[in-house]
């Protein structure tokens, strides 16, 4: 956020730094992939290449939702944490980053059909998904949204039978979640797509954040007695309806894929799951 308690203690860092003489310390939003990130790049035997492009046109200049600056300035950031070079050309890239953005107001991903003539009128999907059929090693990040995958990108993907062929795919709670779980996969030098990984980001990013966590807050947690943040002693019941939920809409939106899953909630909340394809 521009304001906020975030940006005082940005400041106050950015002091530190200034006041002590300290170099190379990199600030940006993020706080979830940081451990990944780091993990990625200690783990990494070379310095690898990737080709980067977007869904709608100057997306990546957009500020997302919960950060303070452009996204193509936290993206900046992520790849030198990284230790990935950006190339103009898919030729001579190692791996190729499909990043999902908008070029207007993000807003939540279960806000989606309210808002879905505005973002498609300043993206194209299709196209978008087309790019994809046509290179090897993509890594899909999901960023249009804030918490959770884009139901109109899953479904185009999924009719054009490209998501098997993903390298991977993460669309976290923030943009600079994703891309640094994204980042910390290219730099794990999968030579093929770990597809338990694939389908767990899928379920979770997608199926759970976008299509099923607001529906149960809204529909199904009142008629249980449940609050959004207390599940009390019925998680157990909570999660069988929700299981048959998430199978239904990975029914539905990726068909190409079977799967197979059990998850949890390790905080007794909605707000995330803990989730094992199989």
């Amino acid at each position: 956020h521009e304001y906020g308690y975030t940006t005082i203690d940005q400041e106050k860092v950015i002091s530190f730094i200034k006041n002590n003489n300290i170099n190379n310390i990199l600030i940006y939003p993020g706080a979830d992939e940081v451990g990944a990130a780091l993990i990625g790049r200690a783990v990494s035997s070379r310095k690898k290449r990737v080709f980067i492009f977007e869904s709608s046109d100057n997306g990546l200049n957009n500020i997302p939702k919960y950060e303070d600056r452009p996204q193509i300035k936290s993206l900046s950031a992520q790849l030198k944490v990284a230790d990935l070079i950006r190339v103009d050309n898919a030729q001579e890239a190692d791996y190729v980053i499909a990043i999902n953005t908008i070029n207007s107001e993000m807003v939540e991903s279960w806000e989606w059909k309210e808002n879905l003539e505005r973002y498609n009128a300043v993206r194209n999907i299709e196209v978008f998904v087309e790019k994809i059929k046509t290179f090897n090693k993509v890594v899909v990040l999901d960023t249009a949204y804030s918490n959770g995958g884009d139901p109109i990108l899953i479904k185009e993907m999924n009719e054009k039978n490209v998501i098997s062929q993903l390298h991977g795919y993460f669309g976290w709670n923030t943009s600079s979640n994703t891309i640094g779980f994204g980042l910390a996969l290219i730099n794990s030098e999968k030579s093929q797509t770990d597809m338990l990984l694939l389908k767990r980001h899928l379920l979770d990013d997608f199926v759970y954040q976008t299509m099923t966590r607001w529906t149960f807050y809204q529909e199904i947690l009142p008629k249980l007695g449940l609050s959004y943040f207390d599940l009390k002693n019925r998680q157990d019941d909570v999660i069988k309806l929700e299981h048959e939920h998430i199978s239904a809409i990975a029914k539905k939106y990726i068909s190409t894929i079977s799967f197979e899953f059990k998850h949890m909630h390790p905080w007794n909340r909605m707000f995330e799951i803990s989730m094992e394809a199989k």
